[in-house]
């Protein structure tokens, strides 16, 4: 599951930075935002984000296996993110699941301090505002980190990490 919604994000990130349909760049209340759509995907980011035009690679040693990346307090920030984004699902509360696909992806330095947060969504009922994705952003770096076995040799040549946190669909949802 966890591979599967990290390539999905990758084909999303490709997909928005290859694609020159629907851009545009809106404010928030301390940052600016850049907002890729094709058909009704959204990705969207902070264009002071300091990796978004840096391309990461990691060790491309086939045997070289990827270790386990997380972010610390992952149900805090599931449940924060759902909490702020339901309504625009269409749902009538956050413990219900939405039949699309939301992801937040993060980036963070070598120590794991998160300087990247990526949202990449398909809409139900509407766009998500930029103040509410702001809002979720500024709560992933100031209280998460990212955890990681900094000496794995899978991070060989990279610039950055990164992973992902699923806002939905939540599994098992009634």
């Amino acid at each position: 599951m966890k591979k599967t919604l990290l390539l999905l994000f990758a084909v999303l990130l490709a997909q928005s930075i290859y694609s020159q349909e629907g851009i545009s760049y809106q404010k928030g209340k301390y940052n600016e935002y850049l907002v890729k759509t094709t058909g009704d995907t959204f990705l969207v980011y902070n264009i002071a984000n300091p990796y978004a035009k840096v391309v990461n690679r990691y060790n491309p040693d086939p045997d070289v296996n990827s270790p386990a990346i997380y972010i610390s307090d992952r149900d805090s920030v599931q449940a924060f993110a759902r909490k702020k984004v339901y309504s625009y699902f269409g749902l009538s509360d956050e413990t219900k699941s939405a039949d699309k696909v939301a992801l937040i992806g993060i980036g963070s330095d070598f120590t794991g301090k998160i300087v990247e947060v990526y949202f990449a969504y398909s809409v139900v009922k509407e766009p998500i505002p930029i103040p509410v994705l702001e809002e979720i952003e500024t709560y992933i770096k100031q209280t998460c980190t990212v955890i990681f076995p900094r000496e794995h040799p899978f991070f060989i040549g990279a610039s950055y990490v990164t992973c992902s946190v699923d806002i939905y669909p939540i599994p098992f949802a009634r």
